[in-house]
This record gives structure tokens, C-alpha cells and sequence, in this order.
């Protein structure tokens, strides 16, 4: 009897080992998943992860089961993996379900916002979209250079004229042609050189375009960006020391 429950526990442990193991992968599925299905913005995964990260919560029981019966049988050599994993993947589910409540906040937003940039932007704005912003908090890890981030989201609008205004317009970079070593604030930005985006940079302090600061000091600046694929506006107030 002590032997046939002794296996059943081992089996009941290696099952909770596998399902914990996997658990990753499945509920980042899920969480892609789900937001794909709500997607009617074409916000992507990435401006849907706030809303729904929480999902990944769905998921924590089953490590911590893992984690708990491991512990309970921790003087058994095989339960020693189950505490292991149990404990780093709920860990992780937590960590990953909670950064947007401690990196940022969505405030909600007015459309009609975005027209207070419409000077500095210097483009044609449609009259409809979907908007969203964050402001992005500092924290115990670090200081964030970018204070806040509003996006416009235009996929069922028609931006014909929005980007004829920006291809057409000289303050408005095609990213491919930038050089990046004349214009080093974008170097903590995660911009690549592609086809399909163009950006504006605006030193707010200096009332400039384009262009580096040449003297040390603090600036504010506005780093916008258009991507023509997705019909995303992304406006990212951006704090820069230069040195």
C-alpha cells in the first residue's frame, strides 16, 4: 500500500512538472490569442498587453500547486524540481501580469487631443481615430527618459491624405535615409532603419527639427513616428541629457 502510493505521487508530481513547465508557452498564447480575437483597432499585441495581461493570472494556481505540493513532499529527492519550477514560474506570471500597473499608467483619452500637436506635427490629421496614452512612471530599477506615449490607431480610417501630407513634407524622415550618427537622441529609442515608418523629431526646448543638440543640457523632445503599414501614430514625449 505505502509503495503504491508512493508511486502515485511521484506520477502525480512529474505530471504537475510537465503541465507547470509548459505553462510559459500556453499562457502567452492564450494572451496573443485573446487579444487578436478583441483586436478591432489593429492595436497589436504590444498596446493590447496592458488590457489584458491579467489573463496571465489564469494560470498562476497551477504552479503554485506544483510549487506546494513539491514543498510538502520536499524530503523526496524527485519533488525538488516541482519547487523549483513551481516557484520560477509564478514568479514569472506575476512579474509579467503586473509590469503595466508598475511601468505605466493608460490614461484615458479625447481623440480630439491630437490636434493639439497638429502645428508641430505640420500634417494633414484625419478626423476619426482611437487614441491612447500612457505616462510612464519612474521607479526602485530606474529613471525613464520617456515621460509618456500616445498612440493613434487609424485602421479603418482613410489616411490617404495624412500620409501624402507626411511623404510630402521635408520635416518628416523616411527611416531607411536617416543617418544615425548626426541625430544620436534617437539611439535610446527603438527605431530601425525600414520602408514602411517615417519620423519627425522635435526639440521642444529649441523649437528645432531634426537636429542634434549641440550644447550640454537637458531637452524635451517629441519623437513621432508613422508607420504606413499598420496605421499607427506613435507621439513619445522623450526627456534627453546630452553630454
Amino acid at each position: 500500500m505505502k509503495e503504491y502510493y508512493y508511486k502515485n505521487k511521484r506520477k502525480i508530481l512529474s505530471i504537475l512538472f510537465i503541465l507547470t513547465l509548459i505553462t510559459p508557452i500556453i499562457a502567452v498564447t492564450t494572451l496573443v490569442k485573446y487579444a487578436d480575437v478583441n483586436d478591432k483597432i489593429g492595436k497589436g499585441i504590444l498596446e493590447h498587453y496592458d488590457s489584458y495581461s491579467l489573463i496571465l493570472l489564469f494560470f498562476l494556481p497551477l504552479s503554485l500547486i506544483c510549487f506546494i505540493l513539491g514543498f510538502i513532499n520536499k524530503k523526496e529527492r524527485f519533488a525538488l524540481k516541482n519547487i523549483i519550477i513551481g516557484l520560477i514560474v509564478s514568479m514569472l506570471l506575476i512579474w509579467f501580469s503586473l509590469i503595466p500597473a508598475l511601468f505605466f499608467n493608460n490614461d484615458s483619452y479625447d481623440y480630439k487631443n491630437i490636434f493639439n500637436y497638429e502645428k508641430i506635427l505640420d500634417i494633414d490629421l484625419p478626423q476619426d481615430g482611437y487614441i491612447t496614452k500612457y505616462n510612464y512612471k519612474d521607479n526602485l530599477f530606474y529613471k525613464n527618459d520617456i515621460k509618456s506615449n500616445i498612440t493613434v490607431y487609424y485602421k479603418n480610417v482613410d489616411t490617404s491624405r495624412l500620409e501624402n501630407s507626411i511623404i510630402n513634407n521635408s520635416k518628416w524622415m523616411l527611416s531607411s535615409n536617416i543617418n544615425y550618427e548626426d541625430l544620436k537622441v534617437l539611439y535610446n529609442s527603438f527605431y530601425y532603419k525600414n520602408d514602411n515608418l517615417y519620423i519627425l523629431v522635435y526639440n521642444e526646448t529649441l523649437n528645432e527639427y531634426n537636429k542634434q543638440p549641440t550644447e550640454k543640457g537637458n531637452y524635451n523632445f517629441l519623437i513621432v513616428t508613422y508607420r504606413f503599414k499598420n496605421k499607427l501614430l506613435h507621439i513619445f514625449e522623450y526627456n534627453y541629457k546630452f553630454e
